[in-house]
């Protein structure tokens, strides 16, 4: 099998006259490579930006409650001295579906949630065991989920003009 060495230039006047070469040639791969991609249509960014929105909402939402989980670290630092660990979380199992009703509800819109049955999904809903938590530092979550949404969403609709949101929302969700 014969394998291709390729040289440095050995000399400046090499090196000056071989990088618009090297130049040309990056551009013809990246031209190439750009063909190859498939860009999604304007509905399927949409569609999908719904699904980010949702989520953000819904992160945002968690936390709402990192004031529960920083009171809950602090307790098991003065509490636990052995290296126990403890889940320092809500308990309440809220699903994904249930999180975008959520929001379309307190934004006050409604739109048609439709499922891919077609797409690969992850687990309905994940829930951490705060038992031992309680049971060792008196420590439970106080903000519910539909709480530090609801809560969230109104800070967001309060510091954001919508007109300013709408007039730009377009140009962020398609440019690169």
């Amino acid at each position: 099998m014969a394998t291709e060495i390729q040289t440095q230039p050995e000399n400046f006047i090499q090196r000056a006259t071989s990088w618009p070469v090297k130049v040309k040639n990056y551009f013809e791969e990246l031209q190439m490579e750009m063909r190859r991609v498939t860009w999604p249509s304007w509905k399927q960014v949409r569609a999908t930006t719904m699904v980010v929105i949702v989520a953000v909402f819904a992160f945002a939402a968690f936390f709402m409650v990192v004031d529960d989980i920083v009171n809950g670290t602090i307790l098991a630092a003065e509490k636990i001295n052995d290296g126990t660990a403890v889940n320092l979380g809500t308990m309440e199992r809220i699903r994904v579906i249930d999180a975008a009703k959520m929001v379309l509800e307190f934004a006050g819109k409604k739109a048609e949630i439709r499922l891919r049955r077609d797409m690969p999904t992850g687990p309905a809903n994940r829930v951490a065991d705060n038992a031992l938590a309680k049971k060792l530092l008196g420590w439970e979550p106080k903000t519910k989920f539909r709480d530090g949404l609801k809560k969230t969403m109104d800070w967001y609709f309060e510091s954001k003009k919508t007109d300013e949101v709408r007039g730009v929302l377009e140009k962020m969700l398609t440019a690169r």
